[in-house]
């Protein structure tokens, strides 16, 4: 199709408008890429796409797209030997990945063969469900890494627990026995260490470090 008449039918502003219905930039970054077809074959089979798409919304509700991401990148990170993904990053993977389970059940309710050219996109899904349970049992939604992850790291952190317990119970016993030369029955934490405070006249009668003022 000519530039002209493109223009006269204001593709782009077509492109636009629709791209804010896209359920992840991926979609959106596809719609920006289209052409107008010319070939009546091609035109007929996206016509037919988009009517099985309305029916599937009308008769069985909105797919479930909500969570898709675009993870060609940290696909082609997780490809090379030693590198590492975020997190985050893995929590998007699964997310991914369970929007693709989730489409192909909701396929796998609605009897064949109806919506074929539809159905044999979804059937082009992978499902990899190891990988979702283990990243679900591994990491919450703001990319924190859950104790679940592995027995070592609950232990870790359990017996980190119980040290940090430990220190503040003796703090709090010193504050007692100090209690004419602190300012208040307080423990902060000043550069990732345990404080008490003192009053600027007693500093010479209590062994430390000052670490703030």
């Amino acid at each position: 199709m000519e530039q002209l008449t493109e223009h006269a039918l204001e593709f782009e502003k077509v492109k636009t408008y629709a791209a804010q219905f896209a359920c992840s930039p991926l979609g959106a970054a596809q719609i920006a890429d289209l052409s107008p077809l010319t070939d009546f074959d091609a035109i007929e089979a996206a016509l037919a796409e988009v009517s099985e798409i309305k029916e599937l919304r009308a008769l069985h509700g909105a797919l479930p797209l909500q969570g898709f991401h675009d993870v060609r990148d940290l696909l082609a990170q997780a490809r090379v030997e030693g590198a590492i993904l975020e997190p985050l990053d893995l929590f998007r993977l699964y997310q991914t990945l369970k929007t693709g389970r989730a489409m192909t059940k909701y396929f796998a309710e609605i009897e064949p063969p109806q919506y074929p050219r539809i159905r044999g996109k979804v059937e082009r899904i992978s499902l990899v469900t190891d990988l979702e349970q283990a990243i679900f049992r591994s990491i919450d939604e703001e990319g924190e890494i859950l104790d679940s992850a592995s027995p070592k790291l609950k232990q870790i952190r359990k017996d980190l627990r119980q040290a940090k317990e430990k220190i503040q119970a003796w703090l709090q016993h010193y504050l007692q026995r100090q209690d004419a030369h602190v300012q208040d029955q307080v423990i902060t934490l000043r550069h990732n260490r345990y404080v008490i405070p003192v009053k600027a006249s007693s500093r010479g009668n209590i062994q430390g470090i000052v670490h703030d003022q």
